[in-house]
């Protein structure tokens, strides 16, 4: 159940056990069912309730001097911070979770609360400290023979890689990682390193080569069922196939990954398909329809309250409405995106696109005024 995302089955089943071990007096097996409890409430988003199991589990291995247990709880714990946000907190619980299990000698828990040290680690911007710290689990799993933990972070040290422009090096970690997933066979695993391949190929300009991959990885979420990274790659194929000029290849693999976003109410990935589908449009030499698309991409950023996104959608459709003689508006929707730029303070090139847009047309009305001023003249 805990494997297949049955999340609430898999916690009334622990319940069950941690009450048959407590009433038979076998504690230190109770306090591992609570661990895994406390450890499924985390992965279903239950944090306070993770937070609160962990903290019992942790008091209790304390008291019964059970190191491994108390590890574990540390370990959720630090997995709860990391996801609210807190990366220091969560780096000194895993910190705390690893030196207890050194102490035991537990090597594959070791490697695994490495990995996610390493997340906290470079989530505090410490980038080699995080690589040092996979590194180390690469080393112990390969010792172990664990061939899973080994792919795990091998893939991961590709997507720091990845993360600090090595791209290169980046990729040739994932091939050792998806060789990995090849041999044993893991299908969802394959595909998301597939996935991720193809992004840093994208990412190198290798536009025919991360499409390939993007379809290759598409077709084995599709036969597992994996709806969510459905619509993700579809969105990545799309945008590829934009790159490549294929716009109506593009249109198809984006409407697609809209729909897929829709039924999982997925807005900001429904509000970017629009976007992208806006560009296919152009692309095809459909203004009218793209207008449409950036103005409704535009107002789902607005309505998810991304001042940056909304404005890039609006330079999108104030550039369409200009080519479309529509000047009035596209002048309003290139002011709009001015402002949010202003506001988001993300990326000076796109208020540096909004203002060029915005002198282009001025430019271009006066000259039309000029034109029109000298015809009535005679």
């Amino acid at each position: 159940d805990k494997h297949h995302g049955r999340y609430e089955d898999a916690i009334n089943r622990y319940l069950m056990a941690y009450d048959e071990w407590k009433d038979a007096g076998k504690f230190t097996l109770a306090l591992d069912v609570q661990n895994e409890i406390a450890w499924v409430r985390w992965r279903s988003g239950q944090h306070a309730n993770a937070a609160s199991d962990a903290l019992r589990a942790q008091s209790s291995s304390i008291e019964l001097g059970y190191g491994k247990a108390e590890a574990m709880a540390l370990r959720t714990l630090g997995l709860v911070a990391f996801d609210l946000g807190n990366a220091t907190e969560a780096r000194s619980y895993f910190e705390q979770s690893f030196a207890i299990l050194v102490r035991v000698g537990d090597p594959n828990n070791q490697a695994a609360v490495l990995i996610h040290l390493a997340a906290a680690q470079e989530q505090s911007g410490n980038d080699d400290q995080a690589r040092e710290s996979l590194q180390q689990a690469l080393s112990i799993y390969e010792t172990t023979d664990n061939r899973i933990g080994k792919a795990v972070a091998l893939g991961n040290i590709g997507g720091l890689l990845g993360a600090r422009g090595e791209l290169d090096q980046a990729l040739e970690y994932l091939e050792r990682c998806l060789a990995v997933f090849d041999a044993i066979s893991d299908p969802a695993r394959q595909a998301l390193t597939i996935a991720n391949m193809a992004s840093i190929e994208d990412r190198r300009g290798k536009y025919t080569t991360a499409r390939d991959l993007f379809r290759k990885c598409l077709a084995i979420f599709d036969a597992i069922g994996d709806v969510v990274n459905q619509a993700r790659v579809f969105r990545k194929l799309g945008v590829v196939r934009l790159a490549l000029g294929e716009f109506a290849e593009a249109k198809q693999c984006l409407y697609s990954g809209s729909l897929l976003s829709t039924a999982l109410d997925d807005k900001n990935g429904m509000a970017e398909a629009l976007h992208n589908i806006g560009e296919a449009c152009v692309g095809l030499g459909n203004y009218e329809e793209a207008r449409r698309y950036f103005a409704a991409s535009a107002d789902s950023f607005s309505d998810l309250q991304d001042d940056f996104a909304q404005g890039m959608s609006l330079v999108y459709l104030a550039d369409t409405e200009r080519d479309l003689g529509e000047h009035a508006e596209s002048e309003a929707h290139y002011e709009t995106a001015l402002t949010l730029f202003t506001k988001a303070h993300d990326d000076p090139r796109w208020e540096a696109d909004a203002l060029d847009g915005l002198a282009n047309l001025r430019s271009l009305g006066g000259a039309i005024d000029a034109a029109m001023d000298f015809f009535q003249a005679g």
